[in-house]
This record gives structure tokens, sequence and C-alpha cells, in this order.
């Protein structure tokens, strides 16, 4: 920080200037008229005495100013130093005072060569402390001479309240380019004619010397404002007659104002020689004689077009805007200022268009044109009202100027070259980025259009813009509302507006009813609630719903809630959402009496529980039903098995035992189809699904179809298409799928009769159908052919069995594989049945090869216990090293002992136990390698069995079987987490049991 001789630290140069402040504060309006009194004066002193031309300027700018000091300060020849050659105001004192270049702001603003406001520059400048008094701010700008800075002018305000704004900044330089000139021409005294011409050549006025009859006598400055290259012409003709009507007049009383000795103004108007209309400001002086008489007279006009312009188009703005506040409707409004500006501008035609930039169109609502010009209200595309490069040019923003239309190229196209427009102009008006209006201008005249016109138009087509969107806000606003009136008085819902009441500790204890439409009082009763409170109206309960609306209040978010009414015996559906401002402690409420839903979907909900526990029970009926149908065909199963063992030659015996096989097969076969529809109406089914072809799934189900339809004596047809297809699909369950289409075929085809099995492609599906020539189907049953327990024909002659449940076990099925199924028939003419199912995507990632054959390979599914008797001739007993000790568990007597008896006549030693404690000492005597266990035992069931036996650390090799009529996942998973190895359901195939038997360990040698 600089330091001053003293050493004390001196404020940096930034710290007290404000300069940027000029622009920040609002300036004051300009005022030409002073201003022009006060050029005109500082000329007059320039002839009355040259010599005190700075001091003029000096007192000039104290009052144009409105300062309190001002004055002058030079450079001395060395340059080390500023003298003060005028000042006036309050620090006149000082005139002829000087001080160094670096103690004064002056050499700051000389260095800088700009003007410079300061502030409270004696903290920088100690040494221009000591005048007084103290200077708040100053404003200086170079002064020059000849081109070359050789001083500041200045004004001071030592008045804090008193600040300086651009308009003083202007002011100032145009008096110091004024005095500048000036004070050249006092460096000229010697030759006075050439200072009076220097600076009337400086001056931007026009200065004409008249005699005392007003004649021109000559015109030292001012021939191109007037458009005259020689003067000589006018010269010793009346200046007079240049001013028409008033104006004349008004020049007249100048002229003889100035004869007697004062000064005489006035503002004219005259169109100068090129035809332009000019406005004159005109101050007439008389030029006075050794004894004080006027001998001439000193006319100086300074040319204030844009200064009564600007006047002109403040004003007109002014009317505008005034009848834009005061007209409430959009029509009257736009038509009145279309009327204004056509009038003010001489316009043929104003047109406002609304822009629809995305859409490319323009819609002009309202126009005003002149009867010669045809209107263009209407919508219209962009490209039918203006060139390309028009659009452009409005796009950025820019105003489109068309002075002659025949003669601008670019108006070539367009709606307004097709009607009687000579001249026009468009002003965009962007926002937010897009082109959203425009005001169109025209005339039927070609001409220019001067640029305070175009200023002009961009200010209306601003404010006409923004008022015309808030019209059609505030109509859009009055329909809104109309709408709302008419909703909120018309709609079947109650709706109200409540206020949150809050005691003082911020709780939310009552609220008051501000609103309420019709159907509020009609569905609560409360016909005069608005206004009070509901504590008020219902004094004996809580407020209703007081919880859920402080909720709605705190969270600022909407809330659906039912809620029942203070009597009890209401129920509603009610939805409440804040409204207003943050923190609003209104809150709307939407409700419907739902008393009879309400009503209805209790009673729904008790008739559905007792549903859910008749479905129930249906399902434990079910489980119990397959428990005890499978526990009486083990032991007939293992029984007919003991007799194939005896190789019996009597063919009525064996037919016997076939019979009974198959019969057994077909009961199995019943019971399957029940569990599992019943799996798949609980969702408990679940698909193993896996890369498979159609064909050996197709020729799998054959194979297990292929007794009954031999039996029947039936012809079967097969029809593959050549290349496989593949599905991503369980084969056991569609193997089912193929299985029962083919049985009911059968079974519904009288004997000797054909069946059609056909697998082709259409499309992204794979196609199975299945025909037959039987019976048909009902046209009545047909569409529900598929539902449970339906069937065909039930009259004694034609009953084929089953419990209706098959083809309702199909769709289930083929439904879970993503596929469809359809029944097509005719009485008499047989039925086709038609798979349908999704082919296998190619980007599906296939099973591997080694799945893929043993799935091929494996052939037909493992038959029940009864279908393998009946194809199967004897069983080989097993040699010494491969026999077991296995423990048969089983309450049902004639279940284990025939069990028993098959696994003895395999060679293995057995076991029986028909309890669960006789079980567990059994285990413990007989160390078995196997037991099988049935789950429902009395005494102890067999998961508490096998829960023991794994506690016997004696046998804690051994395998454990469960066998038993509950197959269900839930089942297999209680077994495996008693302890069992394996679970089997009952009737099992034996086979299951001697693979079981055949993968324990060896015996040890």
């Amino acid at each position: 920080m600089p330091a001053d001789a003293s050493g004390a630290h001196l404020a940096s140069l930034q710290s007290v200037l404000c300069t940027e402040q000029l622009q920040r504060r609002p300036a004051r309006a300009p005022d030409y008229a002073m201003e022009n009194g006060a050029l005109l004066a500082l000329a007059q002193a320039l002839v009355a005495s040259p010599r005190t031309v700075l001091q003029t300027l000096s007192d000039t700018l104290l009052s144009l100013l409105k300062a309190d000091s001002a004055g002058l300060s030079f450079l001395a020849d060395d340059e080390t130093h500023f003298y003060w050659p005028a000042i006036a105001g309050m620090w006149r004192a000082h005139v002829g005072g000087s001080v160094l270049r670096a103690s004064s702001p002056c050499g700051d603003v000389l260095d800088a060569n700009i003007p410079l406001l300061f502030r409270r520059f004696e903290r920088r400048y100690p040494h221009l402390a000591a005048a007084t008094p103290v200077a708040e701010e100053c404003l200086l700008m170079p002064f020059y001479v000849k081109g070359k800075a050789v001083g500041t002018v200045w004004v001071i305000a030592h008045d804090a309240h008193r600040q300086f704004d651009a308009e003083d900044l202007r002011q100032l330089e145009s008096l110091a380019k004024f005095a500048s000139a000036a004070y050249q021409a006092t460096e000229s005294l010697n030759a006075e004619k050439e200072f009076n011409r220097s600076i009337i050549d400086s001056s931007p006025d026009c200065i004409k010397v008249l005699d005392l009859e007003g004649k021109l006598l000559s015109m030292h400055n001012g021939h191109a404002l007037l458009g005259i290259e020689d003067p000589l012409p006018f010269l010793n003709k009346s200046w007079t007659v240049f001013w028409e009507g008033a104006d004349q007049q008004a020049a007249q009383a100048a002229v003889a104002a100035a004869v007697a000795g004062r000064q005489g103004r006035f503002v004219g108007f005259f169109r100068i020689l090129s035809g332009e209309p000019k406005w004159w400001d005109v101050a007439i002086s008389p030029m006075l004689d050794t004894h004080g008489k006027p001998v001439r007279l000193l006319a100086v006009s300074r040319d204030v077009t844009a200064s009564k312009r600007a006047e002109t188009k403040l004003a007109f703005l002014a009317a505008v805007t005034q009848d834009l506040g005061k007209l409430a409707n959009l029509d009257d409004t736009m038509a009145a200022i279309g009327a204004k500006i056509g009038a003010h501008l001489g316009l043929s035609l104003c047109a406002f268009a609304h822009i629809d930039e995305p859409a490319n169109e323009a819609a002009i609502a309202h126009d005003w044109q002149r009867h010669a010009v045809a209107s263009l209200v209407g919508v219209h595309r962009l490209a039918q009202l203006m060139g390309a490069q028009f659009m452009r040019a409005a796009r950025a923003g820019d105003a489109i100027v068309v002075g002659d239309m025949a003669a601008d190229p670019r108006a070539a196209a367009g709606a307004f070259a097709a009607r009687a427009i000579a001249s026009f102009l468009c002003v965009p008006l962007i926002q937010d980025g897009q082109w959203r209006f425009a005001l169109c201008l025209c005339r039927s005249a070609p001409g220019a259009w001067r640029e305070d016109e175009i200023d002009l138009a961009r200010e209306l087509a601003v404010r006409i813009w923004a008022r015309s969107e808030r019209l059609r806000a505030e109509n859009a606003l009055r329909t809104s509302e109309e709408r709302y009136r008419n909703l909120f008085n018309s709609m079947d819902e109650g709706f109200c507006v409540i206020e949150l009441l809050f005691d003082a500790g911020k709780n939310a204890v009552d609220y008051r009813y501000l609103e309420m439409n019709p159907a509020f009082a009609k569905q609560t009763g409360l016909s005069h609630g608005i206004g009070k409170c509901m504590r008020e109206l219902v004094p004996d309960r809580p407020a209703d719903g007081i919880e859920h609306y402080r909720r709605v209040f705190s969270s600022g978010e909407a809330m659906r809630f039912v809620s029942e009414s203070h009597d009890a015996n209401r129920w509603f559906d009610t939805y409440a959402f804040r409204i207003g401002k943050p923190g609003s402690e209104k809150i709307a409420v939407i409700f419907n009496n739902i008393t009879e839903r309400m009503q209805a979907q209790h009673a729904l909900s008790v008739a559905a529980n007792e549903l859910t526990d008749l479905d129930r029970r249906k399902d434990e009926f079910l489980a119990m039903l397959s428990h005890e149908l499978r526990n009486p065909l083990a032991p007939i199963a293992s029984a007919i098995k003991i007799l194939q063992l005896r190789k019996s030659e009597d063919p009525l015996q064996q037919q016997a035992c076939t019979i009974i096989a198959r019969q057994v097969g077909n009961l199995n076969h019943l019971i399957d189809d029940l569990l599992e529809v019943s799996r798949i109406s609980t969702g408990q089914l679940q698909l193993r699904q896996e890369r498979i072809e159609v064909k050996g799934v197709v020729d799998r189900a054959v194979e297990t179809a292929r007794p009954l339809i031999r039996q029947r004596r039936h012809a079967l047809t097969l029809s593959f298409v050549a290349q496989p297809l593949w599905l991503h699909a369980d084969a056991a369950r569609l193997e089912q799928v193929v299985v029962n289409l083919l049985t009911n075929a059968a079974k519904y085809t009288d004997e000797g009769g054909r069946l059609w099995l056909s697998v082709e492609q259409e499309g992204a599906m794979a196609v199975l159908r299945v025909r037959d020539a039987g019976i048909g189907i009902a046209a009545e049953l047909l569409p529900r052919i598929f539902d449970m327990f339906t069937q065909a024909e039930r009259s004694l002659d034609r009953s084929q069995g089953g419990l209706g449940i098959g083809l309702c076990l199909v769709q289930r099925l083929v439904e879970l594989h993503g596929g469809s199924v359809e029944a097509v028939s005719v009485v008499g003419q047989g039925s086709e049945f038609v798979v349908r199912l999704p082919l296998m995507l190619a980007a599906m990632p296939a099973a591997t090869a080694t799945a893929t054959a043993a799935a091929t390979a494996a052939g037909p599914a493992p038959l029940p216990l009864a279908l393998a008797l009946a194809f199967q001739s004897a069983i080989t007993a097993l040699p010494p090293e491969q026999q077991r000790r296995v423990l048969v568990v089983d309450d049902n007597v004639d279940a284990a002992q025939s069990l028993a008896l098959l696994l003895q006549a395999t060679g293995h030693a057995v076991r029986v136990a028909y309890d669960g404690p006789s079980a567990v000492d059994a285990a413990l005597a007989f160390c078995p390698d196997m037991a099988v266990i049935d789950i429902g035992l009395p005494g102890i069931s067999g998961l508490e069995v096998a829960r023991r036996i794994r506690k016997l650390a004696t046998i804690d090799s051994i395998v454990l079987v469960a066998m038993t009529g509950y197959g269900q996942a839930a089942d297999r998973t209680n077994s495996l987490a008693a302890g069992f190895d394996h679970h089997l359901v009952k009737p099992a195939d034996f086979t299951q049991v001697q693979k079981i038997l055949s993968a324990l360990a060896p015996k040890p040698a």
C-alpha cells in the first residue's frame, strides 16, 4: 500500500473509485432544452467575452449538472502539477491554486485517459483534505486541446445524497467538447475571426446571422444538417418562410423578441431539402453594438429530432400501455391497439401473429387494416407468410425490414407479396429460445423504415405480447374457474376444503370447513358447515381423519384412505391433498360414500373365507383320499407280483392276474390325475424344463397308450415333420398330455376305429394334432370341454369311466409351457385336439448332449407296479453278496406282508413292524441295511421313527425309505428333513425298491 511523505498509508486507487456505479444507477431523464440553453449561453459568451469562457463553462456545469462545485484543472508546462483556472460553487475560493500531479485525482484520470468517478478521494490524496467542504463524489474527465489531454473538467457533490449517473457523464462530455473548442479559441485572441470560426465549426448546431427584419445574412455552420451545399441562393431572404403554420408564427415572434433585446426561443418542425422531417430547438439572440443596441441577430438551431422522436415514442408507448391496461377483453384490446399503431405510423395493415415454431405455423387471430388491404386473420404455414431468408432472420430475433417490396428480391414469396403492400416491417419476439410472437406492420407505399420506428415496433411487440398472454391466461383462468365451479357443484363426489387448526404445541387438533359442494352435504348430512369446525359440528367425537390430514400437511404428499363416519354407519373412500403454497394449512378432500361397497366387500370376504376353507378341506380330503386309496393298492400289487413269481400254467389264473394288474393301473392313473390337477390349481407343480425333441416325447406316449389302442383294435396313423422340432419343456408332463389325448381318442372311438397323430411346424410353433373318428363332442359341451369334471355323453352304454379331469389336466399343462390347446368336433364325425407349443429359441442354450441322449434313450416312463407285473413274467433272485437286511414298517398288515414277501422272494432278509415303537426296537435288534417305513403310523409317526433311528449309533449307515400315500412337495420336504434318504408314493413300482437296494454299498467279503 503506498504512503505519503509522512509515512501514512494511502488508500488504493480502486478503493476510492466507483465509476461502475454510473451505469448501475437509474439515470435521470435527459433535459435537452436545458442543455441546449447552456450551449447557447456558452456560444454567446464566446461572442461577448471570449476570455471568460472557461469560467462560464464552470458556472454552466454547476447549474446544468446540479453540482456543488465545478471547475477545470490544467496541467502546467512542466507537467508536474495542475492549476485551477476556473472554479464555480463551494470551492470557488480555490481558483488559481495548484496541486502536485501525484497528489491529485487529475493525474490518475489523465493516466487512464477515461472519465472516472471518485468517492471521498482525500483518502488517497491527503493534500486535498484541506479543501472544504469534503468532496463526497467527484466526476472527472480528460480535457483535450488539439487531440491532447491537457487537463480535466470536473464536478463535485459535497452532499452524500447527490449521486452522479450516466446522464451526468453524457452532459459533462457534451459541454467539455464544446469547452475544448472554446479554450482553443481563447488561445488565439489575436485572431478573433479564426477563433469564432473554429468555435462555430465545432458546434453541432446550425449558426446563422440575421438582420433585424429576419433576413438571412450569413450561415456559419450547419449546411450539412439542412442538406445545403451552397447557402448563397438563400441569402437576403426571409428566414421565417422556412417554417409553416404555427411554427412560422413562433419564428416571427422569436425574431421580434431578439430585436427588442431579449432572447427568442421556440421548437419547430420543417422538412429539409431532401424531404426528411426534422425538429429544431431554436434560440435567437441580439448582437449588440458598442452602445448596447441590437444591430444583428444570432440564430442558433439545434437538431432535436432524435429527442423529439424519443419523447413522442415514450408518449405513444404510455398511451398504448394505458389502453392495454384498461381493456380486459382480448378482441377489443387488439382492435384498439391495431388502430392506434396504424394511425401513428401511417400503416395500411397491422397484424399480431402468435407463432407455433414446432408446428411451423403462425396463428393471426387479430389484425387491423385499411379497406384496400385484405385481412390476414387465420392460421398460416410460416412458409406461406414469408420466404426462407425472412424465416431464418426471424428465428434469430432480427427484425425483417423491407422498404420496397418490388425492389427487394427477398420479398418475392409470401402472403405479403400477394397483397397491396409495398413495404413492411416484421419484428419477432423470442422467448425461452423459441420464436413466440411477431408484430407485422405494412404500408401501401414504398419507403424506408426509420430506426426509431423499428425500435418502437420492438417495444410494442414486447408489451403487446405480454398483455395478450396475460389476457389469454386470465381468460383461461376464468374458464378454468367456471369449469371448476361447475364441476364443484355438479360432481357426485363429496368435495371440501378444510383448514387445519393447531394447539400451542403445533399439534393438529381440529379443522374448519372453508368450502363444500352439494354432494358433500348430501353424503355427510352437514349442510351448513362452512366456517364451522368439525368438533363444533360433532362435539362428542374426535375430528374424523385428523391424523391423515396432519400427515398430508407435514409431508406435502397426497394420501388416499378409507374412513368411517362419526356415526359409525357409513364408510368413505377419501383422497386428501394440500393446496396453496408450501406450508399452507389448507387441505382439499374428495370422497365417495362406499358404505354399500364396504358391506359387499365384507360379505364377499366372508364368502371368500368360507370358499377358502372349503378349498382347503377339499385339498385335505384329496390328499387323504389318495393316501387311503393307495394303501389298499400297495398290497394288491404286491400280491399280484407274488402270484406271478409262481410259474402257473393255468391260463385262467394268468388272465385274472392281468385283469387285476390293469385295473390297479387304472386306479393309480385316476389318483395321479386327481392330484396333478390339485397341484396345478394351487401352484405347487413345478416343471423340470430342458431341451427336448418332440418326436421322442410322442414315441414314448404312443408306447404308453399302445395297450389300450390294441385292446380296442384301433388303427393309429403317425405323421412327423422331416426336421426335428426342439422345445424347452418338461418331457414327462408333455408325455402326460399326449397320453391323455390318445387315451381319450381310443376310449371315445368305437372298436376297430381309426386314430391319427401328426406333428408339424407352423411358424415359431410346434403343432401336435390328435384326431379320431369317434362319437364326437356335442356343440353345447365343446366350449367347456376343458373344464374340471366335464365329460361327454354319460349314458349307460357310452360311459367310458374316469373323473372328467384328463382334458383339464391337458390344458393346464400345455398353458404352463406357454402353449395352447383347442378342440374341434362334429357329433358323429369324430374330434380333433390341436396343441400348439412354442419352439425353443435359437439363442437358448441347449442341454448337454449327454442329457439329451439320456432323455431320448430312457424310453417310456416307469410303469406303475401293476402294469409292470402285467408285462413281467418273473423276477430273478439275487446272488448272496447282493442280498440285504430290510426292515418293513407299515400299519397296513397286507401292505407290509406283501412287500415283505416280495423282498424275501428276491433273496433279502426281512423283518416286519406294524407301529412306530416296534419299528425302533426292531431296527436296534435287526440292524437292517435298509428300512421301508410308512409315514402314517400309530403311536409315533414314521417321521419320528426316522429321527430316532438316525440317533442310533450302531446303524448309522442305514438307508431310510419313506413309502406313503402322501406325495405332495411339502410331504417330500418333510420326509427328507426327518432323515429319510428316499420318498416313494404308494403303490410304488417294486423296481424302484430294487434300484435303491442295488445302489447300497457292497457287503464286505
